[in-house]
Parts: structure tokens; C-alpha cells; sequence
């Protein structure tokens, strides 16, 4: 069995989670497939006790979330207290909104916004992750927009949701990337990159792909990294297949042992 450390990133079947009754089957799925955790993502609207009851019955840990921007902003303290009931800590945002992502002074007006709520999260004990795609290492005014998110943000508070494909995407080393935040990531979105006919890049189950997995997990490992999920946003056939690939996989390199 693999390290509990590793889990699912549920918004890989957020298409069988549209009612509370497909979140139980797909916790169950899940289980079943080996995983000990997961993230919540994606999933049908629904009270925060019966999802705490769903995966405690399952025997699945909710080690972090992708909440949305508007209930950051607007709803902190009863999103602290849904994850209280989870007994869930990291409190993620999956994307910056398209409405910062302009120039330099949109992601600015960013890093202004979210700074005070990272610290607000880590007051109350809980840590803010900020989920990377690849737009962020487009330059404004020489800099990364990446860099402008590590630099100018409380690097005790505002952490990171490292996803290797994006990092790979974005023409980056994510064995680099993640050494470099030692100490910040919350968590590592694991991903394979896939080139198909030359140009074709696809997404691709864990080791099916030509990312790096021995290198990134070592890198990870150095820099802390407390938790581990497997996501798929787009996969070939059967998501959960896609899921019992990737764990498969994993069990079989022994990187997680």
C-alpha cells in the first residue's frame, strides 16, 4: 500500500460528483483504488458535516481543498469553519481569476488582496495554497508573474500547490521550481506531460508521461512537501481507470514506500 501522503485530487472525476450520493460512490471508488486521501475539488455543493461523515466512513483523509475566490474574499470564517469540520488545514485557490491576470498591476492587486487572507488563514491555524498553471511564467515589466507571487507575499502564509505539468508546460524544471520553495509548498499536484505527433502535448497517467518522477519526488521530499495528489483534468477514457493507473504506477516505482 502506498503512503497515506498521496491521494486523489477529486477534480480528476468531478463528473461523477454532482449529487452528495455520487461524492459518497466516488469516495468509495477511491478508496477502493488504494488512495488514503484526498483533495476536494470540483465536487456538487453540499453541507460540510456530511462531507466530514463521507470520508470518515470511507476511510479517507481530506488533506486540502480548492476553494473559490469569491468565498476567500467574501466568506472566510465560514469557510474556516467548514474546514474545521473536515479537520482539513489547507485551504487552496485553484486559479488566479482571468481579472488580475491583465499585467503587472492586475497581479499586483493580487498579491495585495490575498496577502491579508493568507495571514488571516495562518493566524486561525490554517494555510493558504496557491495552485500554479502555466500563465504565470509570462514576464510583466521583467518579471515573472510566479516570481512576483513568491517575492512579494508572506512566505510563512501564502504557500503553494506546485503542479508538475503546469511547471513542465511552462517551460520550467519542476525539480528546480521545487527546490526552490523549500518550505512553502502545501502540496504537489502530481501530473505527467505526454508529447504525442511532435507538437501534441496531453496530459498522461503518473510514469506514462516523460516527466521526471524519481528527480521531482526527491526534490519534493528535500523541500518538505507534506502531501502528494495525483490529478488528471483530462484523461483518455475512464477517470478512475486513469486514477488506478497513476496509483499502480506509483506503488510499482516504490518512490512512496
Amino acid at each position: 500500500m502506498m503512503n497515506p501522503s498521496v491521494g486523489a485530487q477529486l477534480y480528476t472525476v468531478r463528473d461523477f460528483a454532482k449529487t452528495p450520493a455520487d461524492v459518497r460512490a466516488t469516495f468509495e471508488k477511491v478508496a477502493k483504488i488504494g488512495y488514503r486521501s484526498v483533495q476536494v475539488s470540483g465536487l456538487c455543493p453540499m453541507d460540510a458535516a456530511e462531507l466530514a461523515s463521507i470520508a470518515k466512513d470511507t476511510g479517507l483523509t481530506i488533506a486540502l481543498t480548492h476553494t473559490s475566490y469569491d468565498r476567500l474574499v467574501g466568506d472566510l470564517k465560514n469557510v474556516m469553519k467548514e474546514h474545521a469540520i473536515f479537520g482539513c488545514k489547507i485551504i487552496g485557490l485553484g486559479c488566479m481569476p482571468a481579472h488580475f491576470q491583465d499585467g503587472a498591476e492586475g497581479v499586483d492587486a493580487f498579491v495585495k488582496e490575498f496577502n491579508p487572507i493568507a495571514k488571516e488563514l495562518k493566524k486561525n491555524g490554517f494555510l493558504f495554497g496557491y495552485h500554479n498553471h502555466a500563465f504565470e511564467f509570462q514576464r510583466f515589466d521583467g518579471r515573472y508573474v510566479f516570481d512576483r507571487l513568491v517575492e512579494d507575499t508572506d512566505p510563512e502564509a501564502f504557500q503553494f500547490i506546485l503542479d508538475t505539468y503546469w511547471l513542465q508546460y511552462g517551460g520550467k524544471s519542476p525539480e528546480k521550481i521545487i527546490r526552490s520553495l523549500k518550505g512553502r509548498i502545501a502540496t504537489l499536484h502530481l501530473k505527467d506531460l505526454k508529447i504525442e505527433n511532435f507538437s501534441d502535448i496531453k496530459m498522461a497517467e503518473i510514469f506514462n508521461g516523460n516527466l521526471d518522477w524519481p528527480g521531482i519526488v526527491a526534490a519534493a521530499k528535500e523541500a518538505g512537501a507534506p502531501w502528494y495528489m495525483v490529478e488528471q483534468d483530462i484523461c483518455p477514457g475512464d477517470p478512475f481507470e486513469s486514477l488506478t493507473i497513476s496509483y499502480n504506477n506509483l506503488v510499482k516505482s516504490g518512490l512512496f514506500i
